[in-house]
């Protein structure tokens, strides 16, 4: 099916493999290849048709990447009239089953946290190839013919280049894309973060990185779509949420400010006390008291009152 060369093995985690193939396309059969770590694949040569778990088709061209995660599949197809091959550099990673962030992840500092925040949908990255990553690759070429003292290191210090500079790519790809179809999944996106938040505010400290995971996008991705669409940052958004619902509490239920605080995802009374001062311009005492107070006379509820009264006048003139 394909020949492999320049291939390293025995490299530190979370690299599994780095090498070189050349893939012979069938005449008319589609090609499923399924993937047991996390894939990074850059077309040097050849050209194919390529979809993920029978998604839409694309053109695979010199240039390209795609990243393909763990236990998922890509199907190939060769073009009408294209080469029967296809070259290309792969780089394997595991970092095992995709799972929530725990507190304890760490993406800027630990490089396997930060593939796997990354990572968690199919990409393709037309043109993804740039100078710099094109330079990186000779680099690794190089090493891992010569093989000389040291070639594990320094392929793996190429591969971690290449990888975190597709990464970035891959993000401004995703967020250059200004297409109909693109927006439509954008603003889609922000009313699902939206709906999430509001199923979730009450937990403290919630993070980006979760309501990220959640939604299946990168941290900087949400982040960068939600301001520019509504204007706000996500935590303003989150903090407005709490605040409207620490307001309703205030004036509904009997709760002390601690309770609210607590209840509305504040990480302490004070810092409840401060945001919402800071918000509103009233301490939460200062607020129940001026707004319970206005709604005292109501308390009666003059407006059943004058339907029972209403009610009763009519049953008279019977």
């Amino acid at each position: 099916m394909g020949l492999a060369f320049n291939s390293v093995e025995q490299l530190n985690p979370p690299f599994v493999l780095v090498d070189e193939r050349v893939l012979t396309l069938p005449q008319t059969d589609e090609l499923s290849v399924s993937n047991h770590h996390l894939t990074f694949v850059y077309c040097l040569e050849g050209s194919c048709r390529m979809r993920f778990s029978k998604g839409d088709w694309f053109a695979f061209k010199p240039g390209d990447i795609v990243i393909s995660p763990p236990d998922s599949h890509r199907d190939l197809m060769r073009h009408e009239r294209a080469a029967t091959s296809l070259y290309a550099l792969r780089i394997l990673l595991d970092i095992g089953s995709i799972r929530e962030p725990s507190k304890e992840s760490q993406p800027e500092t630990d490089f396997r946290n930060f593939v796997e925040h990354h990572s968690l949908a199919p990409i393709h990255c037309p043109d993804g190839i740039d100078a710099r990553i094109n330079q990186f690759i000779a680099q690794l070429r190089s090493e891992a013919e010569k093989r000389e003292i040291g070639y594990r290191h320094a392929v793996q210090s190429c591969a971690t280049q290449i990888v975190l500079q597709t990464i970035r790519s891959s993000i401004q790809i995703l967020l250059a894309d200004g297409s109909k179809q693109k927006r439509s999944r954008s603003l889609s996106l922000v009313e699902r973060c939206r709906e999430y938040i509001s199923s979730s505010y009450q937990e403290c400290g919630l993070k980006l990185g979760t309501i990220a995971w959640h939604l299946g996008v990168s941290e900087e991705y949400l982040a960068r779509l939600f301001k520019k669409l509504t204007g706000q940052t996500v935590f303003e958004y989150l903090r407005q949420q709490r605040l409207e619902e620490a307001k309703r509490l205030l004036i509904g239920s009997k709760s002390t400010i601690a309770q609210i605080a607590s209840q509305c995802g504040f990480a302490s009374a004070s810092y409840f006390t401060r945001s919402f001062q800071k918000e509103i311009g009233l301490t939460p005492s200062d607020y129940r008291t001026n707004r319970v107070g206005k709604l005292a006379p109501l308390q009666s509820n003059p407006l059943v009152w004058t339907e029972n009264k209403l009610a009763s006048g009519y049953a008279k003139k019977r």
